[in-house]
């Protein structure tokens, strides 16, 4: 299993130069992410949104499949844990978060 952030999650399903490796590595491992996952993309589809580059149906249904995509496979992190480990590797908190989760 690997951890992905809103941003691989966003490289799968809109388009764009990195949507290829990302449908490789999404058909080698089964995906989990951190709850925060959802906000990041909602995010990123509220960008597109305004930027009249996505229907709102199109970002609902990308919102869907996201979510389809994770279910099951979302977790929560202790704060105390995030901070030590970056605490132990010198790391910034993101990638702290992901290492140590």
């Amino acid at each position: 299993m690997i951890v992905v952030d809103a941003n691989v999650i966003s490289y799968l399903l809109l388009p764009g130069p990195f949507t290829g490796l990302a449908r490789i590595a999404v058909r080698k491992e089964e995906w989990c992410a951190p709850v925060l996952w959802r906000s990041e993309f909602r995010n990123v589809l509220a960008l597109y949104l305004r930027r009249n580059s996505m229907a709102l149906e199109d970002a609902q249904q990308q919102m869907q499949a996201a979510e389809r995509l994770l279910g099951g496979r979302e977790f929560t992190v202790r704060s105390t844990a995030v901070l030590q480990c970056v605490q132990r590797s010198q790391r910034s908190v993101q990638r702290g978060h992901r290492r140590c989760g």
